[in-house]
């Protein structure tokens, strides 16, 4: 199970103070173990940024001082741990996106914490009313955020069931990060519809190629050096091939 894990109740607990801050946003910081075979961040520490620790803060941002901001990399780098940066968006109803404010911020601390932190993934984490969003610091990488306990609660946009259950076999196998990366992809299937049977003998000296509809045609033997294949409305040389030998 890849993203963030959350031990219950912490991300209860630290949602409800957060948003309890009369209509102005709020931040904290938590403090997680990175997993990167399971692309999971197991978290082991979280609390609200301090009063004192603000540098402005009204209810559309909220901007938070560089020696702050320094005590969380050496943090960081001593333990090795990744920093999840956690703000809100009050005024949001709904599961929240991350405004053209928290990318410019992000586009900030990326590079610091690289410079300053431990060499992991570190996270940006948004909290609204009825839910949250997560991505990888400075990108647009969405992760899951769980939180974990007597039942497992996912409380990030999460994925419709059809989809689940027509990717669970590839989850499985290649876990999530994997999945992710071939859905990325674009390819194609190149000769699905047609398919050369050899004779069961030990040295084969001729082959049968079926069509879609079944129709059967010998090929020269493919000791032969003039072989290519004839099929029904189908006549193609190649320019050069390897013989069996």
């Amino acid at each position: 199970m890849s993203g963030i894990r959350f031990p219950s109740p912490i991300y209860g607990q630290l949602t409800a103070t957060l948003l309890d801050a009369h209509g102005v946003e709020s931040c904290a910081i938590a403090y997680a173990h990175y997993v990167p075979g399971a692309d999971a961040w197991i978290v082991a520490d979280a609390s609200p940024v301090p009063d004192n620790a603000y540098d402005r803060r009204d209810r559309i941002s909220a901007v938070l001082k560089a020696e702050y901001l320094l005590e969380v990399a050496n943090r960081s780098r001593v333990t090795g741990m990744a920093v999840i940066f956690i703000h809100t968006h009050p005024d949001c109803s709904t599961h929240p996106t991350f405004s053209a404010t928290d990318d410019d911020g992000e586009a900030q601390l990326a590079p610091y914490l690289v410079r300053r932190g431990a060499p992991v993934p570190h996270v940006a984490l948004v909290i609204g009313a009825n839910g949250c969003r997560a991505r990888r610091l400075g990108s647009n990488d969405e992760i899951k955020v769980w939180e974990v306990g007597q039942r497992l609660a996912l409380h990030s946009p999460g994925t419709d069931g059809a989809e689940l259950q027509r990717e669970d076999r590839q989850v499985r196998a290649f876990g999530e990060p994997g999945q992710r990366r071939l859905k990325s992809l674009r390819y194609g299937v190149i000769g699905a519809g047609a398919r050369v049977r050899w004779p069961a003998s030990s040295s084969p000296t001729s082959a049968r190629w079926t069509s879609p509809s079944s129709t059967r045609t010998t090929l020269r033997s493919p000791t032969s050096t003039d072989w290519w294949v004839r099929a029904p409305a189908m006549s193609a040389r190649p320019r050069s091939m390897s013989r069996p030998g």
